[in-house]
């Protein structure tokens, strides 16, 4: 299976990008620094919040 790696999952254009790739298929993690509700089917691998 392919990986991709999306930066700000819960940006408008990663998360559509996100969506996109879970729609085809593609194993997703995102790469995300604040708790937005992220796309269904992707795997969050850093959240960090500030302070």
């Amino acid at each position: 299976m392919k990986t991709v790696l999306v930066t700000g999952g819960t940006v408008f254009v990663s998360k559509y990008t996100a969506a996109y790739f879970v729609k085809k298929g593609y194993d997703v993690y995102v790469l995300n620094r604040n708790t937005k509700t992220q796309v269904e089917g992707v795997t969050v691998i850093l959240r960090i919040c500030a302070v």
